[in-house]
């Protein structure tokens, strides 16, 4: 499913992955069903990537950003990789990976190499055990967060039909879209029964994650629950 990238520094022909050695974190990017966003990674013999996105940012922040401005309050790498390029449109901060999306306008080839130095020179020197590197941000409450937006429908009675739901989407989909560089994050079901979800990463912009939405959650929680009517996407808001 994965399309190739470049391989800079030797020729310009398709591979699958492009690797990068950044002070002993080996990053490596790939493709995604959304040709205007590519995934992040680093391989297992580093943890310095996915500690800073479990531990490095605060959990109650956002994880996507359109803006470098709003990035800065949040994440230091998100903002950095917004300022690195002006075709760089936006950056989400997954679990263990980073999607990077990028301008319709504007081709892979020629602002990789601008993304791959300003991750590398962010974690030049990044110690998991430093107390300077732990939460680019502390002070986001839970009232800033997506699920308590005012303009949300009323929630259904039933929390832990709720909760059932939430665990439902974390076990069984969550791996699937993060796999193609995206995540579903779930907000809410409200009284009518309609699942209300963000698409988050390669899922936004990508004509494909109507589709996810709207047949394969949607019968796999109609499967599960009787109660479920329908699921609906939320556009995501910094």
């Amino acid at each position: 499913m994965l399309a190739g990238i470049f391989r800079h520094g030797f020729s310009r022909v398709r591979s699958r992955t492009h690797w990068t050695v950044v002070n002993c974190v080996h990053i490596y990017a790939s493709a995604t069903p959304n040709p205007q966003a590519y995934k992040f990674q680093s391989i297992e013999d580093s943890d310095a990537l996915e500690h800073y996105l479990n531990f490095g940012i605060d959990q109650y922040s956002p994880r996507q950003f359109s803006s470098a401005e709003n990035a800065e309050r949040h994440s230091k790498l998100a903002s950095e990789v917004l300022h690195s390029n002006p075709d760089v449109e936006s950056i989400f901060l997954g679990d263990n990976f980073l999607t990077v999306q990028k301008s319709n306008s504007s081709d892979w080839e020629d602002i990789i190499d601008d993304l791959e130095k300003t991750i590398q020179d962010f974690f030049t020197g990044y110690d998991v055990n430093g107390v300077e590197n732990t939460k680019d941000n502390e002070n986001v409450s839970k009232e800033e967060t997506f699920e308590n937006r005012a303009n949300l429908p009323s929630r259904h009675p039933d929390r832990k039909l709720a909760q059932e739901i939430e665990n439902t989407i974390n076990e069984l989909a969550r791996p699937h879209v993060q796999s193609d560089g995206g995540d579903v994050k779930f907000v809410m079901i409200d009284g009518g029964g309609v699942v209300h979800l963000q698409m988050l990463g390669a899922c936004v912009s990508c004509p494909s994650s109507t589709v996810t939405v709207r047949f394969m959650i949607k019968n796999m929680l109609q499967h599960y629950f009787e109660e479920v009517t329908d699921c609906v996407h939320v556009d995501w808001e910094e």
